[in-house]
Order: C-alpha cells, then structure tokens, then sequence
C-alpha cells in the first residue's frame, strides 16, 4: 500500500515536472546523476585559433584521416590561416573575419578562387565544424548560399577543320607501314 501510495505521488509530481530523484531516492542507482557538480573552474585565457588548432591537428592523423589529408591540413593552416587569424579568439571569428580572410587570400597571397575555397571550405570550416559545442557559434552557419562567386563556364573548344586535318596528315606521313610492322614483329620473334 505504502509503495502504490508513493508512486502515485512521484507519478503527480513528474506529470507536473517538479519531480526531485534525489528526494525521493537520495541513495538511488542514479543518485550521483542528480546531484549537483562542483563548478569547474573556468577558463581565464581564451581559446584563439592557434591553441585549438594545436589540440585539433593531433586527432587528425592515420587511421581517421589519410596521411595526405593530414599534410594538407598542416599546410593550409601554417601558409595562410594562423598567419591571418592565429590570434584571433575562437569565438570572435565572424562571417565578416572569413569575408576579410577570401579577399586576402585572393588579393593579397594571390591564390586562385578555386584554392581559397579548398583553405577555407576545406580546413577552416571542418575545424569548426569539429568544434562544436565549444564554440558559442559556427560563423559557416551564417554564409549566404552563395557566398562563393560561381567562375563562367568554358565553352568547349574543338579543333577547327583545319588544325584536324593537319593532325591526321601528320599521322598518316609518320605511322608504320604493314611491312615494316611486320618486319619489326618478324625480328623480334626470331630472336
């Protein structure tokens, strides 16, 4: 009687959403999840992109990402990213940080679009991506959709009439004749 009497209590209590477990079962098998923590002390030094990196780059090795993926991503942040914002706090980088970042890519290291993108897009927003909960928000989260300029497409461009009959005319003049296969061939063999 006692046991049905206090489950319907407890019932009431999280139809209500004021159950405490730790009330009710203070030396229950959950208990230490119920119980309060102590607070953790919190960090006085910011966490700038250089200090992640370093504890970031250490996971990034065989046999979770290829050997090449690895130098690539070595690459990527010692030529251009810590250069620019290895200082910066992890949290302080903004959509206007990776604006400022593709245009000196581009403008002043001289980089094609293409290969600022595979920096930024390739190795910037994977370690944020990583980040994940450490970080107050993902700057990548709030790029336009088209914050990547689409380049103009090429038209194919075939050989004229002219530059293909000059091909051919000088692979008909310089192939091997039937004969002189053969003789090739016949030389060969009797060796």
């Amino acid at each position: 009687m006692k046991a049905e009497a206090r489950a319907v209590i407890i019932s009431e209590h999280m139809e209500n959403g004021i159950f405490d477990y730790l009330k009710c079962f203070p030396n229950g098998n959950r208990a230490e999840q119920f119980k309060p923590r102590a607070s953790q002390p919190v960090e006085s030094k910011p966490v700038t992109v250089k200090n992640y990196y370093d504890a970031w780059i250490e996971k990034k090795k065989p046999p979770f990402v290829r050997r090449s993926l690895e130098r690539d991503y070595r690459q990527a942040f010692n030529k251009n990213i810590l250069p620019f914002m290895g200082d910066m706090e992890l949290n302080s980088v903004t959509v206007q940080t990776l604006e400022d970042f593709r245009l000196h890519l581009v403008e002043e290291r001289k980089l094609t679009l293409k290969t600022a993108r595979n920096v930024i897009d390739g190795s910037v927003r994977v370690m944020f991506r990583d980040a994940g909960r450490r970080i107050d928000r993902n700057p990548f989260n709030d790029l336009p959709a088209n914050w990547w300029p689409r380049l103009p497409k090429k038209e194919p461009d075939p050989y004229t009439e002219h530059e293909r009959d000059r091909i051919l005319d000088f692979y008909r003049n310089r192939r091997p004749t039937t004969n002189t296969l053969s003789s090739t061939l016949g030389s060969i063999q009797a060796r």
